[in-house]
């Protein structure tokens, strides 16, 4: 088969097409992602409303009509604890935000994405940067990430703007490594090394570093950063056939204003035998509709924001930047505030899903979300947030920690028989329960059309759900009990076939203390 040639880039490396050796013959599962099981998901989602709604609304009734025949305590042990039941009712606003969302905002039209040729094309031909950003250990994910770019973008010549592909990784985790990224590079992958002496001038350290490095190299290259945008990676974000058209789209709507898109994340990959953490990652897909909903709003109170699959002008990130200080582990949030209170309300909504992949394990999972935990809390006391939108994080946060505290009041009441009082109370803790069961459904309906063929017991999965879920309700109460270590966590995302065991050298986990903290 002919492939297309690109056109050159002034400024930026032009990717070769050729075949290459991150790009085997044999299928791949980001060719699987393509545009019409993303429109079979977004309309299947749809769909689903009626039928959402009525089990909402039955749940509702019935435990209203239960707890209303209980308006007091048999024992004093349980009118002492009745008041627990006030757990129940915590997450009620916060639910119902993300019911209304889905309920009035969410539309199949809403985020079908039009094709190419039925919509403008830009003034100025855009160049969109794909930015890797890894420590270099999860190679073959970094691999499997950058193949579906070069896969997918080769094969729509037709849209608006010109791929360059960066990997932006740190010097100590390419290791033994090195000969594959040099084949990324020598295939027309700009290969940008993060030095371990490298500083920025507020010190910042993890991801942040080497995102910051990152912006400061564009700048060298002298382009115009208004035609140039950067959509971001994890290790693990590939993308599909129709991430490579919703940018296309986006760029056609908004490549003359100073932009930001967001969309929702799936996580497939390594996905067959349906485990807990990915069980877990249906509910933040789910909450992905709330989170694009407040993120593109004139006004934004919530915490969430990706540190991936967006899209964002090079202007905008120049001028934002990433040096957000030492130890910030959530430089995504913190980005996200600062573009806000710089740019206004510049945020949009990206058509296309990412594909990415829960941890491998239960460990990991933990791990990850008490980086979240502590990140979340040291940005939001360290950083400028208006008061309000500071308040309604902590809530937010609040509701998390709240979680299991839920369950266990759940148990003592049918230990000590008390319940929450009163029908109004009953139908709200009923209308909690169903739609937190539902939100877990929704994910699993976008995920469905990219789950293996062969199904997993549906008794497994139910556990599984549960299991994956206790862990998270546990999760920021690690994180307050423990520290996490100022040093990279690395996050397995390579199959345990394909890993190795990374060794990192001694020092080489985080760059070396600014002179203020030498």
């Amino acid at each position: 088969m002919i492939r297309p040639e690109a056109p050159e880039r002034p400024g930026l490396p032009a990717p070769s097409y050729s075949e290459s050796a991150h790009e085997p013959a044999r299928s791949e599962p980001y060719e699987r992602y393509t545009l019409d099981r993303y429109h079979t998901s977004i309309r299947r989602l749809a769909a689903n409303k009626r039928w959402y709604a009525g089990i909402t609304i039955a749940t509702v009734v019935f435990a209203g009509l239960v707890f209303s025949q209980v308006h007091y305590p048999r024992t004093a042990v349980g009118h002492a604890l009745q008041w627990l039941t006030i757990v129940w009712l915590l997450p009620v606003p916060l639910i119902a935000l993300s019911v209304a969302v889905y309920y009035l905002w969410f539309r199949a039209d809403r985020f079908t994405i039009e094709w190419p040729s039925r919509l403008p094309t830009p003034t100025h031909r855009p160049t969109v940067n794909f930015q890797v950003t890894s420590t270099g250990v999860n190679v073959e994910t970094v691999l499997h990430t950058v193949g579906s770019i070069v896969h997918w973008t080769r094969q729509h010549p037709e849209i608006c703007y010109d791929p360059v592909v960066w990997l932006v990784v740190e010097e100590w985790g390419i290791g033994s490594n090195q000969p594959r990224f040099d084949a990324l590079q020598a295939d027309g992958v700009r290969v940008v090394v993060t030095p371990v002496a490298y500083r920025t001038p507020k010190g910042t350290t993890r991801k942040g570093r080497s995102l910051h490095l990152a912006v400061e190299e564009r700048r060298k290259l002298g382009i115009p950063l208004d035609r140039l945008w950067v959509y971001h990676h994890d290790d693990e974000t590939a993308i599909g056939e129709d991430t490579v058209l919703g940018i296309d789209e986006f760029l056609r709507r908004h490549a003359a204003e100073k932009a930001l898109g967001m969309g929702i994340i799936l996580y497939p990959q390594h996905g067959e035998d349906l485990r807990p953490s990915q069980v877990q990652e249906f509910n933040r897909t789910k909450d992905d509709l709330r989170t694009i909903f407040t993120v593109t709003s004139h006004h934004n109170m919530f915490s969430g924001f990706h540190g991936s699959h967006y899209l964002v002008r090079a202007d905008v990130e120049d001028e934002t930047g990433w040096d957000v200080g030492p130890d910030m582990s959530s430089e995504d949030l913190i980005f996200e505030n600062l573009v806000r209170r710089q740019h206004g309300p510049i945020a949009h909504l990206l058509k296309g899903f990412a594909y990415e992949q829960a941890a491998f394990n239960l460990r990991d999972q933990l791990k990850q979300r008490r980086r979240w935990f502590q990140g979340w809390w040291r940005a939001v006391f360290q950083q400028p947030f208006s008061a309000p939108r500071r308040f309604v994080m902590t809530y937010s946060m609040m509701v998390w920690m709240a979680a299991v505290l839920s369950v266990s009041t759940m148990i003592l009441s049918w230990i000590f028989d008390f319940s929450a009082p009163y029908f109004f109370a009953g139908a709200l803790a009923g209308f909690v329960w169903s739609s937190m069961i539902i939100g877990y459904h929704t994910g699993y309906t976008l995920h469905l059309e990219y789950l293996p063929p062969r199904r997993v017991p549906l008794p497994r999965v139910v556990v599984n759900g549960i299991v994956g879920a206790l862990l998270d309700g546990v999760a920021p109460w690690y994180g307050v009990l423990t520290r996490c270590p100022k040093a990279f966590q690395v996050i397995s995302k390579d199959s345990p076939s394909a890993r190795p065991a990374p060794r990192l050298p001694q020092g080489a986990a985080t760059a070396p203390a600014p002179p203020s903290a030498a």
